[in-house]
């Protein structure tokens, strides 16, 4: 083939590539406000976890629209992955021979098949791990006057008026009902009503949130937080961190195909390379602290089936670089 057909399968290619690529951002577009709730899942989960109301807030106008657009456009660009590696596929494979084909059919369904399990590792593990040990942290900090040092109670008392009334005065000014004065008591339920009545309230366990039925709708109302310091949770921190951790981990789940391509082409013997175990499981545990918060749980969690599939490129690696080693046929006889 002539480098001017070359240059115009390319061109060919690209544009196919890139008529995928407008189907599937706007198939994600439709779709946008889904994908945001469906991102910020694991968070509702980790909340509910954790006994805290589901809350997560728009700090700028333009905000959920950037959002929007963000996990549209990145959600565009996963599905036409697969799209885009076949047009690769169709672009390289007149250059090969019939045994270098056979190694692209596999190298081909195996990096699409790690993005995707790398993708669903990271939403469905990942992430709330993530979730569950810095929320869990960030309540980990003592309640104002909880404690009895003189700190604490500046914390406690800083702002407040009437901070300098004696406590004998305090107390005397709380009124004691009688033993016989009803209490007005509000229900306790784990679930909405599923015909509420208007001015129907209750409290929704276990989030503590008072609601009440009133204009056709639930009204939600928390109660002020006790901690010393609390997160107000942006949703584009939540979206960037889980979209962070989505995109890192299934680049690191490319390690296999890596380690395939390096082994097919002869760049590195298995054998040297096994010899080297200790330092791969290193850089495992480094590349978990690099790409997770570098909480100890999540780096554990992370590092362990990287090194699972670091063996498991060591076999793929062992098993076509002795096909490799071989003797090839010349390109006459392909």
């Amino acid at each position: 083939m002539a480098l001017s057909e070359h240059l115009d399968e390319l061109r060919r290619r690209i544009i196919y590539g890139l008529i995928g690529v407008g189907v599937t951002v706007v198939i994600a577009l439709i779709y946008g406000r889904d994908l945001v709730l469906l991102i910020q899942l694991p968070l509702f989960q980790v909340q509910d976890f954790l006994g805290q109301p589901r809350s997560a807030y728009f700090f700028s106008p333009v905000a959920a629209f950037s959002i929007y657009l963000k996990v549209s456009i990145v959600a565009g660009l996963l599905l036409a992955i697969p799209w885009l590696f076949y047009q690769l596929w169709k672009f390289i494979s007149e250059g090969l021979l019939p045994h270098e084909k056979r190694v692209v059919y596999v190298l081909a369904p195996l990096s699409s098949l790690m993005l995707v399990l790398g993708v669903l590792f990271a939403y469905f593990v990942m992430v709330p791990v993530c979730l569950l040990f810095l929320l869990g942290w960030a309540h980990t900090y003592p309640e104002p006057g909880a404690g009895s040092s003189v700190l604490e109670r500046m914390i406690d008392t800083a702002g407040r008026p009437g901070v300098l009334d004696l406590p004998e005065r305090r107390e005397a000014e709380i009124a004691d009902p009688g033993e016989d004065e009803p209490l007005f008591r509000i229900p306790l339920m784990a679930h909405d009503p599923a015909a509420p009545e208007e001015g129907q309230m209750w409290v929704k366990i276990p989030e503590g949130e008072l609601r009440i039925f009133a204009g056709g709708r639930v009204n939600v109302y928390q109660a002020p937080r006790q901690g010393a310091m609390e997160t107000f949770l942006g949703v584009d921190s939540i979206i960037n961190l889980s979209l962070m951790l989505m995109l890192g981990i299934a680049i690191g789940f490319q390690l296999p195909v890596v380690l395939l391509v390096l082994g097919w082409v002869g760049l590195v013997d298995p054998a040297w390379l096994r010899r080297y175990r200790k330092y791969a499981l290193f850089i495992c545990f480094a590349l978990g602290a690099l790409l997770t918060p570098a909480d100890p749980l999540s780096m554990i969690i992370l590092a362990v089936p990287l090194y699972g599939l670091f063996e498991l490129g060591l076999v793929l690696m062992h098993f076509f670089y002795r096909k490799r080693s071989g003797a090839e046929p010349s390109r006459e006889e392909g």
